[in-house]
């Protein structure tokens, strides 16, 4: 089935699904939830995980984007503050990762939550750029934030999407000797060096998934844009345009910032887990993207600590029945072994909960396959 702007979302869903996938496909699930070969590139959960809070330079916090008569219903850490500071305004979903250092070999096998926070590295995770992240071995990230716009469907045969996006990559502890010579190896493996503004950013053709599709809509050019900003950060962008939208947004911080506190969605988020995500739904959407009907999902947060993982929907005003059919859709019960807990609450979201262990090695396939989908699907019928 070829995806057309009138596909309902669960239609394309199911049917990838209710593939039989063997079991030496997992590998393409989690490069799938990535756009990258994540299944190939380990990235480990820390020893003991913790609430890391690196000293953060007062140029790099932005003031509240909030009015003071506005509510502000985020509780977050002065990291993902300064993180959130450089991305554009109009970004539309953030990923996050806490507390994992990149292993020197990928454990044979791995729990769900260690896996999920390394999705925050985006493009670092693919091959293609393996030897790059060698330097970094061993080093504690604090903190890898994934923002991203302007999500494009590249392929009819499974759900996936490219994004003009950054990933800001914030390290424990200053990165020394490794930040330099990770900075050397970037730019003898560049395609080109520029300038942007005043930073030297390295360049690499766009990864084989980005540019098999349609060509991109994007502002400015396709590509890996590559930086150490400061000695505990990395920049990894994959549009020109993006890199100097954060750019000039570190170097001269703005009033306003992505995803601001008054968003109502920012009280169900818990920034401290290990792993969650917040995507808050453009009004204008790409005609030719799959699943634009009338939209009835206003916003959608989810995470996961340990054991736990739950997902909150927030439908558009006046769609609280066609969005909890859209949320029942999503998570099939005729598709999942074992159905995740669906509840309507009296403020009108849909919280999605469940154990992942408890929905079987299926089960986990198909909650990997719908946490990527999540955070770029449309939210129309």
């Amino acid at each position: 089935m070829t995806p057309t702007a009138t596909t309902p979302p669960w239609q394309l869903h199911r049917r990838c699904c209710s593939m039989q996938w063997p079991r030496p496909l997992w590998g393409g699930v989690l490069a799938v939830m990535t756009v990258t070969g994540i299944g190939l590139r380990g990235v480990q959960a820390a020893d003991e995980p913790r609430d890391i809070q690196p000293q953060t330079d007062e140029k790099h916090v932005a003031p509240e984007a909030a009015k003071a008569d506005e509510p502000r219903h985020a509780d977050l850490s002065p990291i993902v503050r300064r993180a959130l500071s450089l991305l554009p305004e109009n970004t539309e979903t953030v990923v996050a990762g806490h507390s994992f250092a990149i292993p020197e070999e990928l454990p044979p096998s791995e729990p769900l939550n260690t896996i999920l926070p390394r999705t925050a590295l985006g493009e670092l995770n693919d091959p293609e750029l393996a030897k790059l992240v060698r330097p970094l071995i061993g080093h504690k990230i604090a903190l890898a934030l994934r923002g991203g716009r302007n999500h494009e469907w590249v392929t009819a045969s499974l759900p996936a999407f490219r994004t003009e996006g950054c990933t800001i990559v914030i390290f424990e502890n200053d990165l020394g000797n490794a930040g330099v010579e990770w900075e050397k190896t970037a730019r003898q493996r560049a395609a080109e060096t520029r300038i942007i503004g005043s930073h030297e950013v390295f360049v690499y053709p766009p990864l084989g998934v980005m540019h098999k599709a349609r060509a991109t809509k994007w502002p400015g050019k396709m590509g890996i844009y590559l930086l150490l900003l400061d000695a505990n950060t990395i920049l990894c962008a994959t549009s020109d345009k993006f890199m100097e939208e954060v750019l000039h947004r570190n170097d001269k911080p703005q009033p306003r910032r992505a995803l601001p506190d008054s968003l109502p969605e920012w009280k169900h988020v818990d920034a401290s887990a290990k792993w969650w995500c917040v995507r808050h739904l453009p009004q204008s959407r790409d005609p030719e993207l799959p699943f634009v009907g009338e939209q009835v999902i206003e916003a959608i947060t989810w995470g996961m600590e340990e054991k736990r993982f739950r997902a909150v929907f927030i439908p558009v005003a006046g769609a609280d029945q066609s969005a909890l059919r859209w949320v029942h859709r999503v998570w099939d019960k005729e598709l999942f072994p074992v159905q995740p807990s669906i509840e309507r609450r009296e403020d009108g979201t849909i919280v999605v909960s469940a154990n992942p262990d408890d929905l079987g090695e299926t089960g986990l396939f198909l909650f990997a396959l719908t946490m990527y989908w999540l955070e770029a699907v449309p939210g129309g019928n």
